[in-house]
């Protein structure tokens, strides 16, 4: 038996359950710009994670208007907009993942959080098992 499996970008916006978000009207309109932009997303993310931007060990309790429970806190410059990524550590895993990742606003996420110095950044490539230095000051 074969089965040949095409996909559509349209397609995304049911697999992943976006129509299920009933609050946000921006997902109305036209499918296979929601997958492009949810991918543009993906995109900032991988770049972000790429540069050598600013680190913080973040604890909730040092910004009480905070809901965001992480690790873990980068702040980029994309576009002349700052954005944060909150990066949090899997139960019983040694393994982090993204959490959260929006625009900076009104609040500033990085206010009494200690800031890290970069010292070893390695990027593994998940296809080819093939390890990259991204910077060593060690």
């Amino acid at each position: 038996m074969i089965i040949d499996l095409a996909f559509d970008r349209k397609d995304f916006f049911h697999l992943i359950g976006l129509q299920h978000l009933k609050d946000l009207t921006n997902l109305k309109r036209d499918r296979g710009k929601v997958f492009n932009q949810i991918i543009s997303c993906f995109m900032h993310i991988e770049n972000m994670l790429d540069n050598n931007d600013i680190i913080f060990k973040y604890s909730k309790k040092m910004n009480q208007y905070s809901r965001v429970d992480a690790d873990y806190l980068m702040q980029h410059t994309m576009n002349e907009n700052i954005v944060y990524l909150f990066i949090d550590k899997l139960e019983h895993y040694e393994k982090h993942f993204c959490k959260s990742f929006f625009p900076k606003e009104n609040q500033d996420f990085t206010r009494n959080q200690a800031r890290y110095t970069l010292l070893y950044k390695e990027k593994l490539n998940l296809k080819t098992q093939q390890r990259t230095v991204q910077y060593n000051r060690l």
